[in-house]
């Protein structure tokens, strides 16, 4: 099994999660009154949790990566390796996910602005920007 497909798949899947968040948002917007300008207790634990989310993302993908990398850079037909950079790719835009997941919280269950929903969107869109699905780094001889 060759890498390129995979690539190819995860990338249609990123296109996906790119796509969702602004749908969340429109959603959101579409739905929800004008929310208030006040930053609770409750928003401070939504950002703590999206924090966490970006960190277990980081984490746990830069983690299996550098597993698979290290079987694929070896055996570019492991399919243990693959199976693992699969994983950390999911893993990975998952996390990121989570983090639009929790504007959506912000905006829906917590009655914020659109301002601090926003900051939780951006922040999803960059994350899952930067964790592109990328083929496994040969190692240097």
């Amino acid at each position: 099994m060759k890498l390129i497909q995979p690539i190819t798949k995860f990338h249609m899947i990123e296109s996906a999660f790119l796509l969702s968040v602004p749908l969340l948002a429109y959603v959101a917007e579409s739905v929800c009154e004008k929310g208030t300008n006040d930053w609770s207790l409750w928003h401070w634990v939504a950002l703590v949790y999206a924090l966490y989310c970006a960190y277990i993302g980081y984490f746990f993908r830069r983690k299996l990566m550098v597993t698979a990398n290290a079987a694929l850079a070896a055996n570019p037909f492991d399919k243990q390796a693959l199976k693992t950079w699969q994983a950390s790719q999911i893993l990975g835009l998952s996390c990121a996910e989570s983090v639009a997941l929790t504007g959506l919280i912000i905006r829906f269950v917590l009655g914020g602005a659109l301002w601090q929903a926003a900051l939780f969107y951006v922040s999803a869109l960059v994350l899952i920007l930067l964790w592109r699905p990328q083929e496994f780094q040969k190692a240097a001889a």
